[in-house]
Formats: structure tokens, sequence, C-alpha cells
């Protein structure tokens, strides 16, 4: 008797081909699946790494705006220096916008990025500044030493010969020769304050001298004043009349000639020489005594 022959498996070959395609999409899936997670864990520490860089750049501007140096600048004004135009950029500059630092997404990769190239640019920003404002510092600073300095010198070359301690001056000349802007004010200062001592002690004295020469010229004129007193007779606070009274001298009676009689003259001549007119004046001849 022959042996029955077995049914071939004819569905074994599609079903393992299918098996077979599934099991690839799925490792091509699983694949994909972590290399985004990868890309995304990756996106993310990038931006993480972005906004710490960001912040240290912020705070190291903030430490700078709180520093002395930028302080002091800051106090400077466009008189105290030579050259205006730094103190100008400066104030300009310290008004800039600062940007903004936003925090790292944890959503879609593409966001993820376009945060971190707003952190470094946040972050370019800042280091930019820095070395701006430190510019503008160094500049204002320096243009104030020049004129504090130049101001110091024509104190000196000023005030030859009108100080009332002249080692003020030395001071002055020392701290000029050395550069020193801080010295050469607190020197200039000190300078100022001795001429103005002995424009002071000047004055003083020439009031001292003016009154002394006044008091000299009063006292003098009264001394004057009590020698014509004592030079004048009989004066003693008032006039008196000498010591037994005025006698007046006596009066003598003038007694005229007799007027003699001219010849040939008519009869009823006035022998008296005084003539007499119609408004009763008297009117004296020429030649005859009056």
């Amino acid at each position: 008797m022959e042996e029955q022959t077995k049914p071939k498996r004819r569905w074994f070959g599609p079903v393992a081909a299918v098996v077979a395609i599934a099991l690839v999409v799925g490792l091509c899936a699983a694949g994909w699946l972590l290399w985004q997670h990868h890309e995304d864990t990756q996106a993310g520490r990038q931006c993480t790494q972005a906004r710490v860089t960001a912040l240290k750049a912020r705070k190291d501007y903030e430490s700078l705006l709180a520093g002395k140096q930028v302080k002091e600048a800051k106090s400077v004004t466009g008189e105290q220096v030579k050259d205006a135009k730094g103190v100008t950029a400066l104030t300009d500059d310290l008004k800039r916008t600062e940007p903004a630092m936003p925090s790292c997404p944890t959503g879609k990769r593409d966001s993820v990025l376009e945060t971190s190239g707003r952190l470094g640019q946040a972050e370019a920003w800042y280091t930019k500044q820095i070395k701006t404002v430190k510019t503008d510092v160094k500049k204002v600073l320096a243009s104030r030493d020049d004129k504090t300095l130049a101001d110091a010198q024509s104190v000196y070359d000023s005030s030859e010969g009108k100080v009332a301690d002249e080692n003020t001056r030395t001071q002055l000349k020392k701290a000029l020769d050395g550069k020193d802007a801080k010295a050469a004010k607190n020197a200039a200062d000190a300078v100022n304050a001795s001429v103005q001592a002995k424009s002071e002690a000047d004055q003083q004295a020439a009031a001292q001298a003016q009154a002394q020469a006044e008091a000299q010229q009063q006292a003098a004129a009264q001394q004057a004043a009590q020698a014509q007193q004592q030079a004048a007779p009989g004066y003693a606070g008032g006039w008196r009349a000498p010591a037994g009274g005025y006698t007046p001298p006596a009066r003598q009676n003038y007694n005229p000639p007799a007027a003699q009689q001219p010849q040939g003259s008519s009869p009823g001549y006035d022998p008296n020489w005084v003539a007499h007119t119609s408004t009763g004046r008297v009117v004296c001849h020429a030649g005859e005594a009056c």
C-alpha cells in the first residue's frame, strides 16, 4: 500500500514575508523614534546650555553696571571732561534695551532650536555691550583726568607769589609731575585755599592800615584845631571883651575953612560951598571938598 503524501503548506511563505516586513517596519519606526528622541534631547541640552551662557553674560553685565568705575563715570558731567562726546556716548549706550531671556520649551525640536538661537543672540548682545560700556567708561575717566590735570596746571601757574603757604604749590607740582589726577585735584584745592587765605589777610592788613591812617589824620586835625584855638587872643570857648571894657577914641569935630566969595560973583552968593538941587540932594562942585 502506497504511503499518503502530506499536504504542502503554501501559506507559510506569504505569512513569513508579511511578518518580516512588519518586523522591518517596526524596527525602522523604533529606530526613527529613538533618533528623534535623541535629537530632541540633544536640542534640549543645547538650549539649556545656551540659556546658562546667556544668563551668565547678563549677570556679568549687571556686575559691571554695579561696579565702582561705571558709577564713577556716570557721575561725570560734560563740564568735567575735555571731550564731552565720551559722556554722551556712555549715556546713550547705557540706555540700550536689554534682550529677552526666554526659557527653553519642552515641545517640538524646531521650537527648542528657535529658542536656542534667541538665547545665543542675547548672550552675544551682553558680550558686546560689556565691551562697549567698558570702552566708554575708560574714555570718560581719562578725559576727566586730563581736564583735572590741565586745571591744576593753571592753578599752579597763576598762584605764584599769591599763596600764604608755598608748600601747597610744591605738593601740587609734585602731583603734576606724577600725572596723578586725584592728588593734583586735592593739591589744587589746597593751593586755592591758600590763595584765599592770603587774599583775606592782605585785605585785613589793608583795612587796618587805612583805619590807622584815618585815625592819625583825625588826631592831627584835632591837634591843629586846638593849636589854632589856643593861638586866638581872648578865645576860650566864646568871645569875651578885653578886661576893663572898650573905650572908643574921642571924636573930633571937623570945621571946614570958610569959603571965599569968588570975584565977580553976583550979590546974594551963598558962601557955603555945598549946592542944593531941586531934588533936595547935596551936590558937590568940581574942585571943592565934599
